[in-house]
């Protein structure tokens, strides 16, 4: 009697938590197409958390890998008043190189090189710009589409580990390159592979680092399955 008088506090806890908005909220992710118990769950990290692992909770982004990649499957949603934004996003060569879809996966249970990680990421305080040199000598200020034209001032925002799975993933951060533009993915029937960060098109990589920097969640996922499966 006594365990199951505690087991029901703890779901009602967690019903408070992961009901604390609007219904609006709820069903303007569900119409997004947002998978709904991977959002629940990123509501609880949102708000089991301190303020010093978030210190913005008034927007949440969900990447759903179930998903592929000629579809929009990354989400920006406003947890004010429900908007919900979608964009293209690149999943890592260790994913699914040259694959539509992620095949494999970083979790729990297995960690692999090139791969974007499942489960919680915070967003940097500040983002930097893509014309600074990287240790690899890359340049991600300027992106060159055929028959569009260039892109330039383009970001990047890293993305710090929040998970006690992700924790010792290399670099991450959202930023833009060639294979993640429309000319690439109509050439090829899907975008190009990234080292396992989260790489948007050129024209919406300031948009979402302007709207998700300073220490929001970031939630990888794998549709609704829990990222302990894996």
């Amino acid at each position: 009697m006594r365990f199951f008088l505690c087991a029901l506090m703890v779901l009602s806890v967690q019903n408070l938590f992961s009901k604390q908005y609007p219904n609006s909220i709820y069903e303007k992710a569900r119409r997004a197409g947002v998978p709904m118990k991977t959002f629940d769950r990123a509501i609880d990290e949102l708000h089991y958390s301190t303020f010093e692992t978030y210190s913005r909770k008034d927007v949440l982004t969900i990447f759903d890998l179930s998903k592929p990649s000629t579809q929009k499957r990354l989400y920006v949603i406003d947890l004010q008043n429900g908007d919900v934004d979608k964009y293209y996003v690149s999943h890592g060569s260790g994913n699914g190189l040259k694959s539509r879809r992620a095949k494999k996966f970083s979790g729990y249970n297995r960690y692999g090189a090139n791969m974007t990680p499942l489960g919680p990421l915070k967003t940097y305080r500040r983002s930097f710009s893509g014309d600074n040199k990287t240790s690899d000598s890359e340049d991600y200020g300027t992106v060159r589409e055929p028959g569009v034209g260039t892109f330039r001032g383009l970001n990047i925002l890293d993305l710090d580990p929040a998970g006690p799975n992700n924790q010792d993933i290399g670099r991450m951060a959202f930023h833009s390159k060639l294979y993640t533009t429309d000319w690439f993915r109509r050439k090829n029937g899907r975008m190009g592979n990234s080292n396992g960060c989260l790489a948007l098109r050129p024209q919406d990589i300031n948009k979402v680092i302007k709207r998700t920097v300073g220490g929001s969640l970031v939630y990888v996922a794998v549709g609704n399955d829990p990222v302990e499966w894996y």
